[in-house]
């Protein structure tokens, strides 16, 4: 347990610290974000210790200390100061190496401009070295992460919801979901799940995390497995009008995805993982 705590700090139980890793900036992310950042700066894991005010019990994540008068350029690379896990950052060139020593971030930004900027997403043009040294330009999609729920009613059923997708010019069959909004992850799930079917889970628990679309954009689907539920208020939006519930068992949930009938990604991803959570 933590004796005192500095002004504005929290005590995490277990369920929220591991509902929060998945929002973790990964080695290579951190790398990029500071690839080309000059000056000095120390890593190492002391950082809970100077909290505590004491030597804590053996850790794994690293901070990075910069002296203060340094402190802007790194400021300027990392503007939401999420900076607050990565296992290996070794500065140099612009190869920055994972545990093990293979390299996980041979492409570096040259300079970066918006394409276009809408309600819901943002395009993005950035100036690049590709691996092989050569100039070269990279298009991506920047959004909110997004969430998927697999809600288990007292039967062991899955809930499942369908409605129209405008770019697959179909019905979708999936699990709920939809975009973080600003909230976190497990937050948006609670709520996403009782906008679309009405219902409340007593337990959220996360099932893991993916990256649906690498090429394209570094948005991430942060996946769930519900449970304990019981009756909500549904408040679907506007492009929701036509959706529809169901139940399934997990078994034929799964046997949906392996016969082509579930598509969405993190719906597939999240369904297996519960499966093999729930065998």
């Amino acid at each position: 347990m933590i004796e005192s705590l500095l002004p504005g700090g929290a005590v995490l139980d277990a369920d929220e610290l591991e509902a929060r890793w998945p929002d973790a900036l990964r080695p290579e992310r951190v790398a990029k974000r500071l690839d080309g950042v000059g000056g000095p700066c120390v890593v190492a894991g002391w950082a809970l210790d100077l909290f505590r005010g004491k030597q804590s019990p053996p850790h794994d994540d690293l901070e990075i200390a910069v002296r203060r008068r340094g402190s802007r350029r790194f400021g300027t690379a990392s503007p939401s100061a999420r900076l607050w896990r990565s296992e290996v950052l070794l500065f140099g060139d612009h190869r920055h190496r994972a545990p093990g020593g293979s390299p996980v971030m041979s492409w570096r930004q040259v300079s970066t401009e918006a394409i276009h900027h809408g309600p819901f997403i943002s395009v993005w043009r950035d100036a690049v070295l590709r691996p092989d040294g050569s100039a070269g330009a990279y298009e991506h999609v920047a959004a909110d992460d997004g969430v998927r729920v697999v809600a288990l009613d007292a039967q062991g059923r899955v809930i499942l919801v369908e409605d129209d997708f405008y770019l697959q010019r179909r019905r979708v069959l999936h699990v709920p979901g939809g975009g973080c909004g600003g909230q976190r992850p497990r937050d948006a799930a609670n709520r996403e799940l009782e906008e679309e079917t009405g219902l409340i889970a007593d337990t959220v628990r996360p099932l893991g995390v993916i990256d649906p679309l690498p090429a394209i954009t570094t948005v991430r689907t942060h996946l769930f497995l519900a449970t304990g539920l019981s009756t909500g208020t549904q408040r679907r939006d506007d492009t929701e009008a036509g959706m529809t519930v169901e139940r399934r068992t997990l078994a034929e949930a799964v046997e949906a995805v392996r016969t082509g009938v579930i598509t969405d990604a993190g719906s597939v991803a999240a369904l297996l993982l519960a499966a093999q959570a729930h065998p």
